[in-house]
């Protein structure tokens, strides 16, 4: 329920910044070809909603409540293809409370 009252659009859009998007149930892929080269962003939103606020912070008594935002934070793939080449990463989004500058930070990539 929550997520229809907060539904920023009625339907779905076929272009984002130039990407074309292409939905498959909760699987999303945006395309977007620039000259030769071709990115492909691959995602699924199936569990991936949060909130700024817990249930408890909605007022039922309210004869309209407000619900906070929705956001939807998944693990996502870019695929960056020129020829026969293609260049992969997989993303995700990192927790707002992690600092970067804390002791111990490390990068890590995965092949």
């Amino acid at each position: 329920m929550t997520e229809t009252q907060n539904r920023k659009y009625k339907t779905v859009p076929t272009e984002v910044d130039g990407f074309k998007v292409k939905l498959d149930g909760a699987d999303v892929t945006l395309t977007k070809t620039v000259g030769d080269e071709t990115i492909e962003i691959s995602l699924n939103v199936n569990h991936t909603v949060d909130t700024d606020a817990t249930e408890g912070d909605i007022n039922p008594n309210m004869d309209k409540p407000e619900f906070p935002e929705l956001k939807s934070k998944p693990n996502f793939e870019v695929d960056i293809k020129r020829g026969d080449q293609i260049l992969s990463f997989t993303c995700s989004f990192l927790n707002e409370e992690y600092d970067a500058s804390e002791e111990g930070y490390s990068e890590f990539f995965l092949s």
